[in-house]
């Protein structure tokens, strides 16, 4: 990768930092994890309202 490439992609990679750590900072400690379980007829096979029913206890 040339040194203008790597300039390129450093400022690029910063811009995303700065911009996750915004958000970060703008959510603060109210952090609630949220988990998706899918339901469609394949996750349905695979168990997934065995994983639902557990996540409700």
């Amino acid at each position: 990768m040339s040194q203008t490439n790597n300039k390129s992609a450093y400022v690029v990679f910063s811009s995303i930092k700065a911009e996750a750590e915004r958000r970060i900072a703008e959510i603060g400690s109210n952090i609630q994890p949220t988990i998706l379980i899918g339901m469609a007829t394949c996750g349905l096979a695979s168990g997934a309202m065995d994983v639902k029913e557990a996540f409700k206890l």
